[in-house]
């Protein structure tokens, strides 16, 4: 006897601290409050596992107190090649065998040939591939910081989502950007593709001023104008402009306070040490349950990006973040949807590092007519756009169709 519908969301990175809460589980969570229950599997490298051990085990003791299905977290060598994916499908094929469907959310297209691999011997095994972002961008960017490994991979990896697009029953674009380019560049049929920004959890995210003054009061940063930051040092982030931009800023601005939640503690306090004054920068390693609170003691947050095709096709959950909390952000030009959406609802402005005293001024003006009353639009505008429960029912509504096909 065959048991009903089951649910695996399926990620080839491990428990990343960057993407499991803000990303992984919130997304987990939403379905929940859905009616759809996942079991949750993570593939992670030797080579990442003995570097984050301590903490992969601790995050998976973690996440299985917090969602009703299994966790596993097993470490895989050699995902690239073909015949390893292979057998990873075929580990699942055993465990899933016996149930009527299985719906794979598969984050990245890795993750997703897995799924499209089972399906050879399981047929009732439907796919969705969450497209991240532009793959080919991706390896492109690495390849030019890294080696002529990056290239070749990168060939491999667009061959890889290329198949994926076509053998996927969904594909879920984090941008209209992105889902356009899989359309236009990748062969993706249109029909398939839906998008779906990276969205915060809007039952822990939203404007709080006593929150807010809490922190600030703890913190001893009552009487500061704080500009927050909460991400890494990773190559995404445009790290050195940031800080160039805000060390301009300060010139003029005495009260002005940079505030970075930040996993490398240590590379970012060196980069703050190199543009901006003593004492007027904060570095912590902030776990993902206590950034609400210093978004909501900030006054600004703060989202720089190099001008580069990956960052065209963006989508990161940390503006979700900021909106929900009512937070203005400066911002690059040319970041996703994202970009123009903080200049139609007024609730942020653009940063030009190349000329950062014409962007400072900018920044001064805007924030001397910013008030609370914009804040409390801007979070309630975005609880409409940016939040998992406003996407909820669609989310949902994916996971139902896939179910009846």
């Amino acid at each position: 006897m065959k048991n009903g519908v089951s649910h695996l969301y399926l990620m080839t990175e491990g428990f990343s601290p960057t993407v499991i809460d803000s990303q992984v589980l919130d997304t987990i969570r939403a379905a929940q409050r859905g009616g759809v229950q996942f079991d949750l599997k993570a593939l992670v490298s030797p080579r990442d596992w003995l570097k984050n051990r301590t903490v992969y085990e601790a995050k998976a003791k973690q996440v299985r107190q917090e969602i009703e299905g299994r966790v596993s977290l097993r470490v895989i060598p050699r995902l690239r090649d073909a015949y390893v994916r292979d057998a990873v499908a075929r580990t699942l094929f055993y465990r899933y065998r016996k149930h009527e469907k299985l719906i794979i959310h598969a984050r990245n297209h890795v993750a997703a040939d897995i799924g499209i691999r089972l399906k050879k011997w399981l047929k009732s095994t439907r796919v969705i591939v969450d497209v991240r972002g532009d793959v080919g961008a991706e390896y492109r960017m690495r390849s030019r910081q890294g080696s002529a490994y990056e290239s070749r991979e990168g060939e491999r990896q667009i061959a890889i989502l290329r198949d994926v697009l076509q053998d996927a029953d969904r594909i879920f674009a984090v941008s209209q950007a992105l889902g356009d380019l899989l359309v236009d560049s990748y062969c993706a049929s249109e029909d398939k593709v839906s998008i779906f920004p990276c969205l915060a959890d809007e039952t822990r995210f939203y404007w709080n001023p006593q929150q807010g003054a809490e922190v600030r009061e703890r913190e001893g940063l009552v009487d500061k104008r704080i500009v927050v930051f909460p991400g890494s040092t990773g190559r995404w982030h445009h790290i050195s402009a940031t800080v160039a931009f805000l060390g301009e800023w300060m010139k003029k601005e005495p009260l002005l306070h940079f505030v970075a939640l930040c996993p490398d503690v240590e590379k970012m306090t060196i980069e703050c040490r190199k543009a901006l004054p003593p004492n007027r920068f904060t570095v912590v390693h902030a776990a993902h349950k206590d950034v609400p609170g210093w978004l909501n003691a900030s006054d600004l947050g703060i989202l720089l990006r190099e001008l580069d095709p990956v960052n065209h096709v963006a989508s990161p959950t940390k503006f979700a973040e900021y909106a929900l909390t009512g937070l203005p952000v400066a911002m690059s030009a040319g970041i996703g949807d994202y970009s123009q959406m903080v200049l139609q609802e007024k609730a942020g402005f653009w940063v030009d590092d190349s000329r950062l005293e014409e962007s400072a001024e900018q920044a001064a003006a805007f924030m001397a007519l910013w008030c609370e009353e914009d804040r409390s639009r801007w979070s309630e505008a975005a609880k409409a756009r940016l939040s998992k429960g406003a996407r909820l029912d669609d989310l949902v509504g994916e996971y139902g169709k896939l179910a009846e096909k």
